[in-house]
């Protein structure tokens, strides 16, 4: 099947234990990049295992941080973009979703509604 024409951006710091189940869910899109700020875990490893885009981050202090620095220096591959954090997981029903939509669209966004869960449970209400 074809790749979804989408760049998954993911921000990390120290992230090796959420990150291999999260890259191992975005197999069906065409770019998945990984920005990281100086992780002294084996983030980059891992990044490197599952063939994923690297792109290392240094902070200034100042605007813009990791997301909008993205957006504003690095080349990417569609013009669709998501951003992940490396705790949050795509489902099979949210990849069908997007893969139905995405291609046939005249929108320049989509919300997108998910639930929170914590410590395996769901989470009903906030705060």
């Amino acid at each position: 099947m074809e790749k979804i024409p989408e760049s998954v951006v993911i921000p990390v710091r120290n992230e090796e234990k959420n990150l291999p189940r999260c890259l191992s869910l975005l197999k069906d899109f065409s770019e998945v990049i990984v920005v990281d700020s100086h992780s002294i875990d084996k983030t980059p490893q891992i990044v490197r295992e599952y063939g994923c885009r690297l792109i290392d981050f240094s902070w200034n202090g100042r605007f813009p941080k990791k997301r909008n620095w993205v957006l504003r220096n690095v080349e990417l591959k569609n013009s669709w973009v998501l951003f992940l954090d490396a705790d949050e997981l795509v489902t099979d029903d949210f990849i069908s979703c997007i893969r139905k939509n995405i291609e046939y669209t005249d929108c320049c966004g989509f919300w997108i509604y998910y639930s929170d869960h914590f410590m395996g449970k769901q989470l009903k209400h906030g705060v």
